[in-house]
């Protein structure tokens, strides 16, 4: 048992050896190079029907984003329905990843792509119009959803 940091007097009160402050550290952004699925972000908006995400990229390291549903944590493999993005030496490419799992392979996609997944009636496509590419998922999609974001190194985006 330690010792504890502060003396009973006789009158009642306590003699206590001064503790160090903690530094004041104003509030907000904190910038890191570390790499690792270290950001992440989700919709306010929730949606329970029929909806649509559309989103572009930026620098793409590594990224995550599609939906999961609304009362999920902020788990990577919760992502119901979404898409992964790297970026190697020569090309960006892109998969479908459901559920922690990726259910597509890699394919090229051109900086100005355009991301779409729908859900309608339960069922969710994914497409990439610009490359003429179309994936209709085998995992229904029910229920109330948010779209969901992850990064993987400082300077990659989500548009």
């Amino acid at each position: 048992m330690s010792a504890s940091p502060c003396t009973l007097l006789s009158n009642g009160c306590y003699d206590c050896v001064a503790v160090p402050a903690i530094p004041f550290r104003p509030r907000g952004v904190i910038y890191s190079n570390n790499e690792g699925w270290n950001s992440n972000a989700e919709s306010i908006v929730r949606h329970s029907g029929d909806c649509v995400l559309k989103f572009g990229v930026g620098q793409s390291i590594g990224i995550l984003c599609g939906v999961s549903h609304a009362d999920e944590g902020d788990n990577i493999s919760d992502m119901s329905h979404g898409f992964v993005i790297k970026e190697g030496a020569a090309s960006k490419q892109f998969a479908i990843y459901e559920r922690g799992q990726q259910r597509t392979s890699f394919t090229v996609f051109p900086t100005t792509a355009e991301f779409q997944l729908y859900r309608r009636s339960r069922v969710v496509t994914y497409a990439v119009p610009d490359i003429g590419f179309i994936y209709k998922s085998q995992v229904e999609s029910s229920g109330e959803i948010k779209a969901v974001g992850w990064l993987y190194l400082a300077g990659d985006t989500i548009i």
